[in-house]
């Protein structure tokens, strides 16, 4: 199986190069072209930090319950736990805004109960590919 595009979009000659403006980028140079290509979606990242001691086991159903919610209603892109601490992880939501997505995080269980804090910051998705295959003999799905 191949990959191919379905629908390139025009290129949008300002969105990536004023997210590297908002960084303090300065000058481009050569990599205009590359960036005039570029998705420059804005979404927003949410470290989470569990707490010295907190026990997430008794909360964690009501925390995916919350995840799921959220992935159902399309606020959700990406969520997981990451290594090292047990109880961290990382979130990117689709929200207008960083006030919007605060809001969204204070209302995850796990914070509600004072089990974790996070720390919030807004991202831009330039670069990536995500890949699906749709097998229809048996409505299985995968992600690459």
């Amino acid at each position: 199986m191949t990959a191919r595009t379905v629908k390139k979009g025009p290129a949008r000659k300002s969105a990536a190069r004023e997210v590297l403006g908002k960084a303090g980028i300065k000058g481009v140079g050569t990599a205009g072209e590359l960036l005039d290509r570029m998705l420059a979606k804005k979404m927003f990242v949410i470290i989470w930090r569990a707490k010295p001691g907190a026990d997430l086991g008794p909360i964690l159903r009501s925390h995916l319950e919350f995840m799921i919610e959220l992935e159902q209603r399309g606020v959700l892109f990406a969520s997981g736990p990451m290594s090292g601490a047990p109880g961290d992880g990382l979130t990117i939501l689709r929200a207008a805004d960083l006030d919007a997505a605060r809001q969204i995080a204070e209302r995850d269980p796990f914070v509600l109960k004072g089990l974790r804090d996070f720390d919030l910051r807004e991202w831009t998705l330039m670069e990536g590919a995500i890949g699906i295959t749709i097998h229809c003999s048996d409505r299985s799905i995968a992600l690459s």
